[in-house]
C-alpha cells in the first residue's frame, strides 16, 4: 500500500468518500487523531477545506511533493490565480512556510521542467501566498549522492518569526537553526540522534530567490 510505503501506519488512514467529506473530518478535528491521511486529490481537498474550515484552522507548514508519471508537477497546483493556490492562501497561518519539491538536475532542467517553467511555478506560489514586502524565498538541493535530483524551494510567506534578526543572511540563520536542532534532537532507541549533518543539508547549493 502506498501509504505504508511512505512510512505512514495504517491507523493514519481516515475514511473519506469525497474531498468534501475529508475536509469536514479534518475541520472537525478528526476525532483527535493528529496524524491522518486522506486518499483524496490534493487540490480538491484544499479547496473543500478552505470553504469548510473556521478562522482558527491554519497550517504552519505546507509541503507540496506531487508529481505525475512523468515527474511533472500537476499544473493545477502551481497555476497563477488558480483555485488551489487561492484556497491554500486562506489556510496559511500568519508566519507559515511552504516547501515545494521539484525534480531538477544540476543543469537547471529536469522532469519538473526547465528554467522558465520552474520560475513560473515559484512566481505563482509567491504571488498567491506570500507577502510582497516581508516574504523570503530560497532554494537548496539534496546532495546528489543521496537523491535523484531534488531541488527544494522554501517560502517564508511573511518572513522570519517576530524578533528574528533579519540583518543576518537567511542562509546563515538556517544553518544556525539546524545546528541547534542537531544538538537538541532526542536520541532514538539506540541512543543515536540525527544520523546526518542537518546543517549542511539546509544550505547545500543554497540560493536566494527574488521576484523578477
Amino acid at each position: 500500500m502506498a501509504t505504508e510505503a511512505m512510512g505512514f501506519p495504517k491507523s493514519a488512514m481516515r475514511p473519506a468518500a469525497s474531498a468534501t467529506a475529508a475536509a469536514a473530518d479534518a475541520a472537525s478535528g478528526a476525532d483527535g487523531q493528529h496524524l491522518r491521511v486522506y486518499s483524496i486529490a490534493g487540490e480538491d481537498f484544499v479547496e473543500a477545506l478552505a470553504a469548510k474550515a473556521g478562522e482558527d484552522y491554519r497550517y504552519d507548514l505546507v509541503y507540496i511533493d506531487a508529481f505525475d508519471k512523468k515527474g511533472q508537477v500537476p499544473p493545477v497546483l502551481v497555476e497563477s490565480g488558480g483555485a488551489f493556490l487561492k484556497s491554500l492562501s486562506k489556510l496559511l497561518a500568519p508566519k507559515a512556510t511552504i516547501v515545494l519539491n521539484l525534480l531538477v538536475g544540476l543543469t537547471g532542467s529536469g522532469s519538473s521542467g526547465g528554467p522558465d517553467e520552474i520560475e513560473a511555478m515559484i512566481a505563482a506560489i509567491h504571488e498567491s501566498c506570500c507577502d510582497a514586502d516581508s516574504s523570503e524565498v530560497f532554494t537548496v538541493r539534496t546532495p546528489i549522492y543521496e537523491s535523484s535530483g531534488n531541488q527544494v524551494y522554501g517560502f517564508l510567506c511573511s518572513g522570519r518569526p517576530s524578533g528574528a534578526d533579519r540583518s543576518e543572511p537567511l542562509k546563515e540563520a538556517l544553518k544556525s537553526s539546524a545546528e541547534r536542532l542537531n544538538a537538541d534532537f532526542p536520541a532514538d532507541s539506540l541512543g543515536q540522534k540525527l544520523r546526518f549533518e542537518f546543517a549542511r543539508r539546509v544550505v547545500h547549493a543554497y540560493r536566494d530567490w527574488k521576484p523578477s
